[in-house]
């Protein structure tokens, strides 16, 4: 019973903080996405992979714009038949449920010191923050570094990061531990197709770990198709992962509730 109430507890926690937050933010966007997908491979580093291929997962995310930045996170719960193989919950027991928790804070240098940047495609820097947590190994890592909002044709929003980061799971070895880089990059293209709203919406980013799987990237495209007139949208990912020795790619179907 604890295990079905605590995702729970944990989601009404973000929204109430999030609506609260939402007083100040001058621009705001929360919503809850559903996914599925039948090809839940097994994936050893990110733990998302189950023993039928079987995977559902629900995300509540917000994104805020304020006075000094921008702030997002978001908390995921990952389902299905023993997610991310045997002996992964806690006490090495099976689990059917995986958590992980993501928040990015930056602060504008622009908006702190009231100019305007501009050097070339570069409009703004910020100082970026990035907190990662999730029950998979207990894994957790800390990161920060200059992020750059860029002016790129067809993008309405275009946002490169370089980060140092810190990380930390069970049977980390010490390498895995150092400090090393971590480039993360997110853009937004909204596109028509006839009367059909879309919108284009990549993530990538590399992990330069020195640890034993070596150099981590994945890539996640969303294309996402407003339902006309409503706040739901539908869409494809078509997730990969790679690292040393290892690849797979997932092909899921997602759904969006914006409020």
């Amino acid at each position: 019973m604890y295990k079905k109430i605590l995702p729970l507890l944990i989601l009404l926690s973000i929204i109430s903080l999030s609506t609260k937050a939402a007083a100040t933010e001058t621009y705001q966007n929360t919503d809850l996405i559903l996914s599925y997908t039948n090809r839940a491979e097994s994936d050893p580093v990110l733990g998302t992979g189950t023993s039928d291929e079987d995977a559902f997962s629900a995300r509540f995310e917000h994104f805020g714009v304020h006075d000094y930045g921008d702030n997002y996170f978001f908390f995921e719960s990952i389902n299905g038949d023993q997610v991310a193989g045997p002996a992964s919950g806690s006490f090495g027991s099976d689990t059917d449920q995986h958590y992980q928790f993501v928040w990015n804070a930056r602060a504008s240098l622009s908006k702190i010191s009231g100019n305007t940047l501009n050097i070339g495609p570069i409009n703004d820097v910020s100082l970026f923050y990035r907190m990662e947590r999730a029950s998979y190994a207990n894994y957790e890592a800390n990161m920060i570094g200059p992020s750059f909002n860029l002016d790129v044709p067809g993008f309405t929003w275009f946002q490169t990061s370089l980060l140092m980061n810190k990380q930390n799971y069970l049977g980390a070895s010490t390498k895995d531990k150092e400090a090393h880089l971590y480039w993360h990059t997110f853009g937004v293209i909204p596109f028509e197709i006839g009367k059909m709203k879309l919108t284009f919406s990549p993530l990538v980013w590399v992990n330069f770990t020195k640890g034993d799987v070596g150099k981590e990237l994945y890539i996640e495209p969303d294309i996402w198709l407003k339902i006309e007139e409503s706040s739901f949208d539908i869409g494809f990912r078509a997730l990969y992962h790679k690292y040393d020795n290892y690849s797979r790619t997932t092909p899921t179907l997602i759904a969006r509730w914006n409020f």
